[in-house]
């Protein structure tokens, strides 16, 4: 009766790897394959619809901090809007919620 049991209880457990097998195969053939690239609703235009005439909006990045964490110098970078006139004066500066670190390693 044992033997029986271990049989099948080996050949269920030959199913379950194959179907897993199965599976998992099936799920990689889908990730591989060529996705179009769209822009997403979330993105922000680079010029803005309520600009005028005699002024320009560009993205900048602005050091906003600088700090050694386990030896290395990070850099932290925030976007901005940066609003300009027909002269090239800045009008305006307006943050935005994307951030960029740069990290150096410290020489020792």
């Amino acid at each position: 009766m044992d033997r029986k049991k271990a049989m099948f209880l080996g050949m269920l457990l030959c199913v379950v790897i194959v179907a897993v097998g199965f599976l998992e195969t099936s799920s990689w053939k889908a990730l591989d394959q060529p996705k179009p690239l769209m822009a997403e609703e979330a993105t922000i235009p680079v010029s803005s619809e309520q600009e005028t005439e005699d002024e320009t909006v560009e993205l900048e990045q602005v050091l906003v901090n600088k700090e050694e964490v386990d030896g290395y110098i990070v850099e932290t970078y925030q976007e901005h809007e940066v609003v300009r006139n027909k002269a090239g004066e800045m009008i305006d500066l307006i943050p935005t919620e994307h951030y960029d670190y740069i990290r150096y390693k410290i020489d020792e």
